[in-house]
């Protein structure tokens, strides 16, 4: 069950350039970004009919700076919160195998979340990424095990999972309602 060589050079370029760049984005809003944009676009003719837009955008850069440099333990606190579901994800997809039959490797399992991790941020613009996980799991499930339907088997064990969550906080939410509401 493991990667071609080719797949793990390239995942570990990916990684790369994704961290860089994601890091790179960090440093360009505390330099200032929509600063430097205002100026650049202000020698322009059309520029000024952008300033508005670009206002904006330095507004929201700004607040982005400053969480960044004066909430630092949130700033840390909102990466730890988003880096545990991917952290959790991992036992998930090693334990589903392995209770289905086809056990993967941890590492196999961490290489698997972070595709999938990876294509649900690229396809934030479809709810709940649907499809695209599915076909996630099914590409690389195919490649590491030679079997696409062990990825359907894993993706359909994730959604009900996220089912099961979402169930659970309309009960919650519906109970808190309920109890919140004035008698009548």
């Amino acid at each position: 069950s493991e990667l071609p060589r080719s797949i793990d050079v390239t995942a570990g370029i990916g990684l790369s350039v994704l961290l860089v760049c994601s890091v790179g984005f960090v440093l360009w809003q505390q330099r200032g970004f929509a600063t430097v944009l205002r100026r650049w676009l202000s020698r322009w003719r059309f520029g000024s009919k952008l300033e508005a837009a670009v206002e904006h955008l330095a507004n929201v850069e700004d607040r982005l700076a400053n969480f960044y440099a004066q909430r630092r333990w949130r700033f840390i606190g909102a990466l730890a919160t988003a880096f545990v579901p991917w952290l959790i994800g991992v036992p998930e997809i090693y334990f589903t195998t392995l209770f289905l039959g086809h056990p993967v490797s941890m590492v196999d399992a961490w290489i698997t979340e972070a595709a999938v991790q990876l294509v649900r941020s690229g396809a934030f613009f479809l709810p709940a990424g649907l499809g695209a996980q599915e076909g996630v799991f099914v590409l690389i499930f195919s490649t590491m095990t030679g079997s696409p339907t062990l990825g359907v088997a894993v993706a359909l064990v994730r959604r009900l999972r996220e089912l099961l969550w979402i169930v659970s906080g309309f009960a919650m939410g519906a109970g808190f309602a309920f109890r919140a509401a004035p008698n009548r």
